[in-house]
């Protein structure tokens, strides 16, 4: 069970890992191993709701003082964001940002995702704000999607036509809402660790 589990996963058979690693936790519910893989599993798979709560369970065993918490709260900010459970990503969020620092791979991303939330919520100005501080270290087609819409949202439909063709000028990224970004530490399978692989990113999406 153990590699077929395994095997699944590094072959994005996301579905098929997912159960293989539920039954490994039926038998053995402190398995740290298949509770670590079987999150990221249903994550790629985009079971949001089953993500969640999944990465929700590894935060109350491993605590936000743990390893492996920053990847997790920012998958359970994105699982919380396809949820349209706004405060609650928010929430997970911003802990995201009090734990890690501006060298974490992901950190623009939280921010970035943060910016999501509060132009969902009505704060559009917020938004506005942290968009533009996102793009002033990276210039990203989402980024730049996501202030046109908090700036249209605002009235200023004028800068939001401009900064919608901002991309296109400047050669901006264009990653799809499905990019991930792999943070799978090596090897999957140790004897002597509950960590084998931690969560996958993704850059946040355009508020809606």
């Amino acid at each position: 069970m153990r590699d077929e589990a395994l095997k699944a996963l590094l072959e994005e058979r996301w579905r098929v890992s997912a159960a293989k690693y539920g039954k490994r936790l039926l038998k053995d519910p402190d398995d740290g191993v298949a509770r670590c893989n079987r999150a990221v599993a249903l994550y790629e798979a985009g079971r949001w709701r089953g993500a969640a709560r999944a990465f929700e369970e590894l935060l109350l065993r491993e605590g936000p003082e743990s390893e492996g918490a920053p990847p997790t709260l920012f998958s359970l900010e994105y699982c919380r964001l396809e949820l349209n459970q706004d405060r609650g990503s928010l929430q997970a969020s911003t802990l995201f940002i009090e734990l890690s620092n501006e060298d974490h791979p992901f950190y623009w991303d939280g921010v970035q995702n943060i910016a999501c939330v509060c132009n969902r919520l009505g704060e559009s100005a917020i938004a506005v704000q942290l968009y533009r501080l996102v793009l002033g270290v990276r210039p990203h087609a989402y980024a730049y999607n996501g202030l046109a819409l908090s700036l249209g949202e605002l009235g200023r439909s004028r800068e939001a036509f401009t900064c919608s063709r901002l991309p296109e000028i400047r050669g901006a990224g264009t990653r799809s809402s499905t990019a991930r970004y792999r943070f799978y530490p090596r090897p999957l399978e140790p004897s002597n660790t509950s960590h084998p692989q931690y969560p996958v990113a993704k850059p946040a999406h355009p508020a809606r």
